[in-house]
């Protein structure tokens, strides 16, 4: 399973993408659920591997959007 992670800076009106290494392309942050971690974590987690920042989960809502 993995989570992704949507970054939002409502005040400059975008988006923080990564760059992906092997599809070149600039996608949301994610990746791989360890195992036992909330997905929320894992977004957390992600967000400061691959941005260096700490996400605040609060434009949308602080509750995951689950998609099968």
């Amino acid at each position: 399973m993995v989570a992704y992670a949507v970054l939002v800076d409502p005040e400059r009106r975008g988006a923080y993408l990564g760059q992906h290494r092997r599809a070149g392309l600039h996608l949301p942050i994610g990746g791989h659920i360890e195992p036992q971690e909330h997905p929320l974590d894992a977004a957390r987690r992600e967000a400061r591997e691959e941005l260096g920042l700490e996400p605040h989960f609060d434009v949308a809502g602080g509750r995951p959007l689950f998609l099968t």
